[in-house]
């Protein structure tokens, strides 16, 4: 995969990457955070995308497992939503 096809992929997922974070995070910083790290961690790992029209299923899975993979290790605050939220 050339950088070209890296950055143009990117940006086209740019918004939808953002609301996935949205919904796993409360802060805005944090998403930007998220979608910065996600993006860094594809772009390291880049040669294990076996065929490039996965692409976006391939750095979906990647910013997801960022907050399976011990939230608070990696100093991510989960949004909290519904009855734990107006009691907090």
């Amino acid at each position: 995969m050339d950088r070209q096809f890296f950055i143009a992929s990117a940006q086209a997922m740019e918004r939808s990457m953002y609301c996935i974070a949205r919904s796993y995070l409360r802060c805005e910083a944090d998403c930007e955070d998220a979608l910065q790290n996600a993006l860094l961690r594809a772009w390291e790992k880049r040669n294990t995308l076996r065929e490039e029209r996965y692409f976006r299923t391939w750095l979906t899975r990647i910013l997801i497992n960022r907050f399976s993979r011990g939230r608070s290790a990696a100093g991510i605050r989960p949004r909290i939503v519904g009855s734990a939220a107006r009691a907090g």
